[in-house]
């Protein structure tokens, strides 16, 4: 947390490869990575503003909501397209 400012942990669901976010954002699709859960997540808002304030806007507008689940995958792509290193959990 203190080298990345961020930590997420694991839905039990993987990604689907074909979500048009991946090229939408510019983001490399990674096979086995996870979801997150978002009932928990671990930001420090002073390092990652950045992505948080994408997140928010991918969410807010609608030409882009509907190919996120929700918040599910706004932290991660928002994080990753902005080159933002965070932390993910690799268990349950």
């Amino acid at each position: 947390f203190q080298t990345n400012g961020a930590i997420f942990w694991p839905d039990f669901w993987k990604h689907v490869p074909n979500n048009p976010m991946f090229s939408i954002f510019d983001v490399a699709h990674q096979e086995d990575e996870f979801e997150i859960e978002t009932g928990q997540i671990l930001v420090d808002k002073e390092k990652t503003w950045k992505g948080l304030n994408l997140a928010y806007f991918i969410v807010s507008n609608e030409d882009y909501r509907h190919y996120f689940f929700f918040d599910k995958d706004t932290f991660t792509t928002a994080f990753k397209a902005l080159h933002i290193q965070y932390y993910q959990i690799t268990t349950y």
